[in-house]
């Protein structure tokens, strides 16, 4: 209760209260529909689907830092953070590639060809981040000062681990927009994987951001396979593409 009470919590708690009323008001004031819509129905479970993928991503992206402080300590966590920034500059570098091709993505025609151009693009932005960690490593203490020395090392690392989890995202993309969203499940695992490991194995800053960029490897590789087994299916047999992608198809042809 503490934490609701001070710093940000009030305005958090009054933000969403307010966007719970809004979005009352505004269903009150649409009324009923006045016949069951299928297609809407529809929508509202590809949304569920689609959010269900973003949140797994968010907890991926947003554990290792959570769990740094009670694994390494508040001085060993903030020295984590730092590192982290890293991280997230590759993470949010290449955001614009699923922006790009995810109406490709969600083409049945160009899916696989679209998803193929994903990954390699995001694979070769991820490796100059890698690259570009490295050999900025040595500027980071003179350009931010020395609170950077301790993860001066381990900066590629993060960027690593940053670029590994663009790459998953653009995968998950790639569920969202064919609506096998089902997919996120295997991810799931891999974040119950990666939380036990946290939780257990690092004892330094080193060790905690080596345990965090083999999970996200093991988390594409794992969603790479699912992704590759579910478009090799649906290029096989297009009765298996979902019902809304099959509508899109029809409308294109008209």
């Amino acid at each position: 209760m503490p934490g609701l009470l001070l710093g940000p919590g009030p305005a958090l708690l009054g933000t969403t209260v307010g966007a719970l009323v809004a979005a009352g008001i505004g269903r009150a004031l649409a009324g009923t529909p006045g016949g069951h819509d299928a297609e809407a129905d529809a929508g509202v479970r590809a949304v569920l689907g689609a959010s269900s993928v973003q949140l797994v991503l968010v907890v991926f992206q947003s554990l290792d830092l959570l769990l740094s402080r009670p694994v390494l300590g508040a001085a060993a966590a903030g020295t984590y953070a730092l590192g982290a920034v890293a991280a997230k500059v590759a993470f949010w570098l290449p955001q614009a590639v699923g922006v790009v091709f995810f109406p490709q993505l969600a083409s049945p025609d160009h899916s696989r060809r679209a998803l193929r151009t994903v990954v390699l693009l995001l694979t070769g932005l991820g490796l100059a981040c890698v690259a570009g960690a490295a050999l900025c490593a040595p500027l980071a203490t003179l350009l931010a000062g020395e609170e950077y020395r301790p993860v001066q090392a381990w900066l590629w690392l993060f960027a690593a681990q940053g670029a590994l989890l663009a790459l998953l995202q653009g995968l998950l993309l790639y569920a969202i927009a064919t609506e096998r969203t089902r997919m996120a499940v295997f991810a799931w695992g891999v974040v119950a994987v990666e939380a036990a490991v946290l939780l257990t194995v690092p004892d330094t800053a080193g060790e905690m951001i080596t345990a965090a960029a083999l999970c996200a490897a093991a988390a594409v590789m794992v969603i790479g396979v699912v992704t590759s087994v579910s478009a090799g299916r649906a290029g096989r047999d297009p009765g298996s593409r979902s019902p809304r992608s099959a509508n899109r198809r029809a409308a294109a042809e008209r």
